[in-house]
């Protein structure tokens, strides 16, 4: 008589927190020597790992050629479930670490550079009041957040929604609408808004890319204008010394426009017909209250304040 063999359920509940770490290793980096120095294991005791693990999940995670390795369909549905268990784990780490040895617990904080100001201003309290906290806070673009929040370097960052990912949540904090920038006495600063068919006729500049530079030139596509070509800017410092010089008008967010800044010459001039707003957001992975519970009241916190603020 043969004997049974064991279910994949059984087999899979011998899985290691090791075992998990080089698959992830190997499905980031793309190769079996790359992933090996990041482990600082062999190659071959790498490769036996990836094996074990595929044997007891009964199939390959791997497609495998001479010169790369790519995750299978099935490896590819198990990725961010395995990361989604490491991170729970490295967080319930850390928190039995700061227990011990009575350390403050860190949750990780990432911002784009227009939300920040908002998101240390809603923080800072709770800094002072919760003494067993340790907030980490780092700025970035969109992209870059959305990235450090997938493999864990963040627990939650505040960016633009929607939510790319369904392994992601996302709170609108805000919305941010676009604004006009113009020397204080320029013809469209006399009024706190204007249209944006006013813009016609006048030099215009606003960011090369990015979210606040896709909406206004969306924005000024639809009117059929469009912004000089004798300017390719990515920083605000830069977007106020044009402004300010008189060689043209700028379009920012009025998020990133409101954050403190030496240009006192410069008034904010609300885009109307019709308003152009980009969703500010709270985005964290949607198993936060498991991978670290003490993040939800960082959540919680900027929801508050964007409310205030919006």
């Amino acid at each position: 008589m043969t004997a049974p063999r064991s279910s994949p359920d059984h087999r899979l509940k011998g899985l290691s927190l090791r075992q998990l770490r080089c698959f992830v290793a190997v499905a980031r980096l793309g190769s079996f020597s790359a992933a090996a120095r990041h482990l600082a294991v062999s190659q071959p005791a790498l490769s036996a790992t990836i094996r074990q693990i595929e044997q007891q999940f009964g199939f390959d995670l791997f497609h495998r050629t001479t010169h790369m390795v790519a995750l299978s369909d099935q490896g590819r549905s198990i990725l961010p479930l395995a990361e989604r268990l490491l991170i729970a784990a490295d967080h319930a780490f850390d928190d039995m670490r700061a227990a011990v040895t009575h350390q403050r617990l860190a949750i990780r904080i990432g911002a784009i550079p227009s939300a920040l100001p908002m998101v240390a201003r809603a923080i800072a309290p709770l800094a002072k009041s919760d003494p067993d906290i340790d907030l980490h806070v780092a700025d970035g673009r969109n992209d870059e957040l959305i990235a450090g929040l997938g493999v864990g370097r963040f627990d939650l960052i505040v960016g633009i929604g929607p939510a790319p990912t369904d392994a992601f949540a996302a709170r609108t904090i805000m919305e941010d609408d676009m604004v006009l920038l113009a020397p204080d006495d320029h013809p469209l600063a006399r009024t706190g808004r204007q249209p944006w068919r006013a813009l016609a006729g006048h030099a215009l500049a606003h960011f090369n890319g990015g979210s606040i530079g896709t909406l206004a030139e969306a924005a000024l596509t639809a009117h059929g204008l469009k912004a000089s070509k004798r300017f390719r800017l990515d920083h605000a410092a830069s977007l106020y010394a044009v402004v300010e010089s008189g060689m043209a008008l700028g379009i920012m967010s009025r998020l990133y426009a409101s954050a403190p800044h030496p240009h006192s010459r410069i008034r904010l001039v609300a885009l109307i017909e019709p308003t152009v707003t980009r969703p500010i957001a709270v985005l964290h992975r949607r198993h936060l209250s498991t991978e670290h519970p003490r993040a939800l009241h960082v959540v919680e916190t900027l929801l508050q304040a964007g409310r205030r603020t919006g």
